[in-house]
C-alpha cells in the first residue's frame, strides 16, 4: 500500500476532529449523503439511515449500502469495529488491531498517469499514488459499529461512524450521560429441545433471568403456515416494530441460522417499540448480538398459543391448536 496512505491511516484516531468541516444532508427519506472537506463536490452516500447523531455518526437499517461519489480519493476503507461502543454522541473504538476490514462490492482505481482501470480485489499490493474511481461501494450487512475512512492526496483522513442494526432490531439503549446505565443481564444458552406442533426446530434461544427468549423473526418464520402466523415488520423512522396477526410472515433473511456461540452473552434492554395490530404493547426484549429476543411465553400469550415444558424430556413444547395457559 502506498507508504503516504499507510501514515494517514495511522492519525484515524485524530480525525474525528475534522467533522466540524463536514456537512450532512437528506438525499432520500432514508439515504443520507456526507460531503467531506477539502473535495471538488466528493460524497458518501449511506442507505437506510434511521438517525443522523452527529455530522459523522449515523444509525442504519441492514443492509446499509455505503457508496463513494467521487474520483478524486486517494482512500476507501471501511472497518468493521467488534469491541467499538455508542455512549449518547461519543464513539470508543476498542482495540484498533482488532478491526477488521471490510470488502467492497466494487473496488477500482487508477494509478496516477494511467488510463487502466484496476480492481483491487485482484491488486492491493500496489506502491504507486492510485485515485478511487466515482460508484465504489460497499454493503453493510453484519449488525455492529463500522469505521468508514476517506483521504484526499496531503489533505489527511475523515472518519465516519455508523451503527448497523438488524431488520427488527432498532436501536441498542446506550446511555445519554456519564452517570446513566444501560440495563444488561446475562444470557445463557438454551439447552432444551424444542417442538413446534409436535417437529423438532432448531433455535437459538437464551435463557434470561430464568426464562427462555428467543429472537422474534425465528418465531415469526417457525409458526409461518399455521393457525397462529404473524408478520413482522421494522419501521425506522419510529424505532417500532410492528406485528400482524393472522398474516403470512414475510421472510428478512437469516431466520432459523444459529450463529454456533455456546457461551454465555451480555443481553442489553432495547427500546423499540412493538405494537400488535396497529396497537401498543408492553413486552421486554433484549438485544443479544444485534438481534432482538422475547419471552417465548410473551409471545405465546399475544397471539395465544399453547406453551408447555416437558422436564423429563427437557423439552419446550409449542403448540398452535392449544390456547395459551399460564404456568
Amino acid at each position: 500500500m502506498n507508504k503516504g496512505l499507510q501514515k494517514i491511516s495511522f492519525v484515524m484516531v485524530f480525525s474525528l476532529m475534522l467533522s466540524a468541516f463536514a456537512s450532512f444532508t437528506a438525499a432520500a427519506a432514508s439515504e443520507a449523503k456526507f460531503v467531506y472537506y477539502g473535495s471538488k463536490g466528493g460524497y458518501i452516500t449511506i442507505s437506510n439511515v434511521i438517525e443522523e447523531k452527529t455530522k459523522n455518526l449515523f444509525i442504519t437499517n441492514s443492509p446499509a449500502k455505503i457508496t463513494f461519489v467521487s474520483d478524486e480519493l486517494g482512500m476507501q476503507d471501511i472497518y468493521y469495529a467488534p469491541e467499538a461502543k455508542i455512549s449518547g454522541t461519543k464513539v470508543d473504538w476498542g482495540d484498533f488491531g482488532k478491526f477488521e476490514k471490510v470488502e467492497f462490492d466494487v473496488k477500482k482505481f487508477t494509478y496516477a498517469g494511467e488510463d487502466k482501470v484496476y480492481d483491487e480485489h485482484l491488486d492491493t499490493q500496489f506502491e504507486n499514488e492510485v485515485s478511487y474511481l466515482a460508484g465504489n461501494y460497499a454493503t453493510l450487512n453484519k449488525p455492529g459499529i463500522y469505521q468508514v475512512e476517506v483521504a484526499l492526496p496531503a489533505q489527511g483522513s475523515e472518519v465516519i461512524a455508523i451503527q448497523v442494526v438488524s431488520q427488527d432490531q432498532g436501536a441498542i439503549s446506550e446511555p445519554n450521560n456519564p452517570t446513566s446505565t444501560t440495563v444488561t443481564e446475562k444470557a445463557n444458552p438454551t439447552a432444551s429441545k424444542v417442538l413446534i406442533n409436535g417437529k423438532e426446530v432448531s433455535f437459538e434461544a437464551y435463557n434470561i433471568g430464568g426464562n427462555n427468549y428467543f429472537k422474534l423473526r425465528d418465531l415469526a418464520a417457525a409458526l409461518n403456515g399455521s393457525q397462529k402466523s404473524f408478520e413482522v415488520k421494522w419501521d425506522g423512522a419510529k424505532n417500532a416494530i410492528s406485528l400482524e396477526s393472522g398474516k403470512a410472515y414475510t421472510p428478512a433473511g437469516g431466520e432459523l441460522q444459529a450463529s454456533g456461540k455456546s457461551t454465555e452473552q451480555i443481553a442489553k434492554a432495547t427500546s423499540s417499540k412493538i405494537y400488535l395490530d396497529g396497537k401498543e404493547v408492553q413486552l421486554t426484549a433484549y438485544n443479544i448480538g444485534g438481534n432482538n429476543y422475547f419471552k417465548l411465553r410473551d409471545i405465546g400469550k399475544l397471539f395465544d398459543f399453547g406453551v408447555t415444558w416437558n422436564g423429563k424430556a427437557n423439552t419446550i413444547e409449542v403448540d398452535t391448536s392449544a390456547s395459551y395457559k399460564d404456568e
